[in-house]
């Protein structure tokens, strides 16, 4: 439903931001458990 859609276009929003917020900065991402997932080093 419509609903539906518009938490789907927040998520895809939230991406957007983190994607060029991880482009400027430089982030690791890590999972619960505290393994590194993958990092970006510029």
């Amino acid at each position: 439903g419509n609903a539906k859609r518009k938490e789907l276009a927040k998520l895809l929003t939230f991406c957007d931001e983190l994607r060029s917020s991880i482009e400027k900065h430089g982030v690791a991402i890590k999972d619960r458990k505290g393994a590194s997932t993958w990092c970006l080093k510029l």
